[in-house]
C-alpha cells in the first residue's frame, strides 16, 4: 500500500468520526496535520499553558484530550469561529 493511500485512509477515518470524539495530544497533532494545520504534540502542550489561542483542551484529572470538533474549527474546516479566547 502506498503512503498516499495510507494518508487517504487515515483522512477518511478522521472525517467519519463525530465532533464529540476525544483525541489524545498525539492523536490531535496527527489529526491537525491531516487537516492541513501541522502542529506537533509539543506545540499543542505549550499552547495549553502559554497562549489563549489554539484548540481547547478537555481535562479530566491529569488526562488531557481534544474534541475533534474543536480541532476542526481550529484548522478552519468548520464555519464556526475557532477558540481565539477561552
Amino acid at each position: 500500500m502506498s503512503s498516499f493511500q495510507i494518508l487517504a485512509d487515515e483522512l477518511a477515518a478522521l472525517q467519519s468520526m463525530p465532533d464529540s470524539a476525544r483525541l489524545t495530544t498525539e492523536e490531535a497533532a496527527k489529526a491537525l496535520a491531516l487537516m492541513g494545520a501541522p502542529y506537533t504534540p509539543k506545540t499543542l502542550t505549550k499552547m495549553r499553558y502559554t497562549t489563549t489561542t489554539g484548540p481547547r483542551p478537555v481535562k479530566v484529572g491529569h488526562f488531557v484530550s481534544y474534541e475533534l470538533g474543536d480541532l476542526r474549527r481550529f484548522a478552519g474546516l468548520d464555519s464556526a469561529v475557532s477558540h481565539a479566547v477561552r
